[in-house]
């Protein structure tokens, strides 16, 4: 079967949409499904348990790690994708290409492009593993697992060596997410997440300078979006709501609870363990039993991804959680500046991957053996399946050069494992 697409990311236009898969990046056009770009990353690493050895006592053979896919973020002008491996802690900074080449001009729709658009200017290894990309002006700004921040510029230069590599900030916690805002005046900040449920706001470059913290999430924070022209922050992760704040005032605007709308859709089989839990404890309470311990709901709230979307009907953030059939999609009241619920996107058994907003449609990419992607379309202010595209999704599923017999989960759904383990 077809690998899944692990992560999706459009340009402004929605012309274009650029796809990881394994260690691989491809790049499609959406009015046609044609491969418009591609790079396989052909760096692989050897590893041997030696623990396993030392226990045994045998001589035990490599496998091969192959460097998977973990970010994709293009630059504000589109000319620069930048990506990050795993197994060797590399950002990669690739120049997109298009012709005819136009300086200082954005990709223009029914644009002739090249026969690939990807083109890999600069490996440069990190410190540590990436876990979130952003970008500002000429700089990728790279937050890694172990809660320092670290920039590398957006050229065609040398690579540096990695312990040569200063951080601009660090938390003491695993960095989640990073956004780069600006005040009415323009002056930029950088707003990074972390596993402890911190959100902080800290000047920029100058970040060493923290200007606040936006305290309100009681678990670890995940996705970061910026909406109404980067004024307001909606933030999620492991708590049961989102919250939307006026990021530079630190004010909280609202909170909104997505545990009913996201419940009835919760992994089969999680919820099949829920039922038997609670039938277990009914059953202990019946024969008196005391001292049963009340265990914490099978599922949990995990969200693994927020973009918005804007169209004549306003303004709208569609919400995905890790590991659930549907996406949550809540319109932002700029008056009021709160979220209203909208419509629960329902894609039956089959589990969500991830999503990317092309415009004012979006494209799906699902775990199935059937089907990997959907598009889907706003009407009259709600999501419909587009059937005009089926043929342009067979062109791109086509195209997906992986298969395999069977997945990896940590791979596709790696958000759960930010929750903290209870102590005993």
């Amino acid at each position: 079967m077809k690998h899944p697409f692990q992560i999706l990311v459009s340009n402004e236009l929605g012309t274009l949409v650029f796809v990881a898969v394994q260690n691989h990046i491809l790049v499609f056009e959406t009015s046609t499904g044609d491969l418009v770009g591609s790079w396989f990353d052909q760096q692989q690493s050897q590893h041997i348990n030696k623990q396993q050895e030392k226990k045994t006592g045998k001589t035990l053979s490599a496998h091969t790690i192959y460097n998977h896919i973990k970010c994709i973020c293009l630059t504000r002008d589109e000319r620069h994708l930048v990506a990050s491996t795993d197994s060797d802690k590399s950002v990669l900074v690739f120049r997109v290409s298009k012709e005819p080449w136009k300086e200082n001009e954005p990709w223009k729709e029914n644009e002739p492009l090249k026969e690939n658009v990807l083109k890999l200017v600069k490996r440069q290894r990190m410190q540590k593993r990436p876990s979130s990309i952003t970008t500002f002006e000429d700089v990728a700004i790279i937050a890694d697992k172990f809660g320092d921040v670290y920039t590398v510029g957006i050229d065609e230069n040398e690579p540096v060596k990695e312990d040569s590599m200063e951080p601009i900030l660090g938390h003491v916690s695993m960095l989640t997410d990073l956004v780069v805002g600006q005040n009415r005046k323009g002056k930029p900040f950088l707003i990074t997440s972390d596993r402890d449920e911190h959100i902080r706001i800290s000047n920029y470059p100058k970040s060493y300078v923290i200007k606040s913290y936006l305290h309100k999430h009681c678990e670890f924070v995940s996705s970061l979006l910026m909406i109404e022209n980067g004024e307001v922050l909606v933030s999620g992760g492991g708590d049961d709501s989102i919250m939307v704040w006026d990021w530079y005032e630190g004010k909280l605007l609202d909170e909104f609870d997505l545990k009913p709308y996201v419940f009835p859709f919760l992994n089969h089989l999680e919820e099949e363990e829920a039922k038997e839990e609670k039938e277990y404890l009914k059953e202990k309470s019946k024969q008196g039993e005391e001292g049963v311990e009340q265990k914490e709901p099978a599922y949990k709230i995990c969200i693994s991804k927020m973009e918005s979307l804007k169209t004549e009907n306003g303004e709208f953030v569609i919400v995905l959680v890790e590991n659930t059939p549907c996406l949550v999609v809540l319109q932002y009241d700029h008056k009021e500046k709160k979220v209203w619920f909208v419509q629960n996107l329902d894609l039956g058994s089959t589990v969500v991957v991830t999503f990317t907003v092309l415009k004012e449609n979006i494209i799906v990419s699902l775990d199935s053996q059937d089907k990997i992607l959907q598009f889907f379309k706003f009407i009259d202010g709600k999501l419909t399946v587009d059937e005009s595209k089926e043929q342009v999704l067979e062109k791109m599923v086509e195209s997906n050069p992986v298969d395999v017999d069977e997945l990896d989960p940590a791979q596709l759904y790696p958000v759960a494992a930010l929750r903290k383990k209870g102590e005993h």
